[in-house]
Parts: structure tokens; sequence; C-alpha cells
């Protein structure tokens, strides 16, 4: 599993020129589901805690010293299954290791509700073609791989 997170001021989903979710201030967390990590029993509370404690928003010294639940944070969840590519062959992206819809929605749901215990989650909406709107804060993006 693959998640990017960006550091965001508010971030906006819109499917069929409406807006479907939105959030204020807080990570904007695209979600990649790779086919490796159905034969992986994933710990989601482990990747949701690293998430809530991951310091990566500035205290007053601008250093990275807070946790989006020291800012009183919200999650905008999206997945993205184009962050499986594979780019190092020829000229246009190789999908493979995504894993399948299916499979990859169960996991995204599971993913979301676990959020959702935790502190306020807004999600796009998964198969669809979204627009995705964000005011980026720094700008700040992260990798992170489970």
């Amino acid at each position: 599993m693959v998640l990017l997170l960006q550091r965001v001021l508010e971030s906006k989903i819109f499917v069929d020129g409406k807006i479907f979710s939105n959030t204020g201030k807080g990570l904007l967390i695209f979600v990649c589901f790779k086919n490796e990590d159905l034969k992986k029993d994933i710990d989601f509370e482990r990747v949701v805690k690293k998430v809530l404690n991951f310091r990566v928003f500035e205290d007053e010294n601008k250093k990275f010293n807070r946790s989006i639940e020291d800012v009183k944070g919200e999650i905008m969840l999206v997945s993205q299954f184009t962050l499986a590519s594979r780019n190092f062959d020829g000229n246009r992206p190789s999908f493979d290791d995504s894993l399948r819809f299916e499979d990859a929605k169960i996991l995204f749901e599971k993913l979301y509700i676990k959020f959702s215990e935790k502190i306020k989650t807004q999600k796009g909406s998964f198969g669809d073609y979204m627009e995705v709107h964000l005011v980026n804060d720094g700008p700040a993006t992260f990798i992170l791989e489970f």
C-alpha cells in the first residue's frame, strides 16, 4: 500500500460537476493498493496510528513538530491506482502492480472506516472520475509505504 500525503488548507472532491466531499485544514491522502497487499494482512490500526502521529505540521519555530491531531485537522482519502505505475520501460506507464478494482475497493473502505473512527474523515468517490481541488499548504508532500 502506498499513501501520498499532501498537507492542505482545504480540499474538495467534485463528481459530475457537484461537490462530493470537502475538508478544511489537514491531509489529502491519495491511497493505492498493490497486488502484493492481498498477500499481506494489512494492519490498518498501525497505518492510521502512523498517519495520525506523523509530525508534518509546523510549530511556532517552523519545525515539523505537530501531528494532524495536534492541529485538529481533517483527512480526505482518495483512491489513486496510478501510484502503482511502473515507468521504467517505454513511454506509457504500466499499472500491472495495481490491485484489482473490486479488491482495492474493499481495502479502501476498511481504511476509511478505521480513519473515521479516530478523526474527521471524508473520501472521494471510489472508481469515479473526480476533480480534486486543493489548496496545498507548503507545499508539503510525503510518501508512506506499508
